[in-house]
């Protein structure tokens, strides 16, 4: 799997994941408007993990996905 690719890319390749967590970050974005006014509106994004566990003989991989798309790819403590 590689950044850039698509879940359904990740799933075909690696099989169905371990676990998968799901939650909204929040992030705050500055606007301005043309009449000088100002808004700091809250904007939730879905943050998805997949998390493949393949033993305790090999690190467990955690995948991040932006949308429809992987944003990074971790490695984590070795599985069980």
């Amino acid at each position: 799997m590689d950044v850039g690719d698509t879940k359904e890319e990740v799933a075909a390749r690696c099989g169905p994941p371990t676990s998968v967590q799901q939650w909204d970050q929040v992030q705050t974005q500055e606007m301005e408007f043309a009449d000088g006014g100002f808004a700091e509106p809250e904007v939730a994004y879905p943050e998805i993990e997949w998390i493949y566990n393949y033993g305790p003989t090999r690190f467990t991989s955690i995948v991040r996905f932006e949308g429809d798309r992987v944003r990074n790819i971790v490695e984590g403590a070795f599985g069980y």
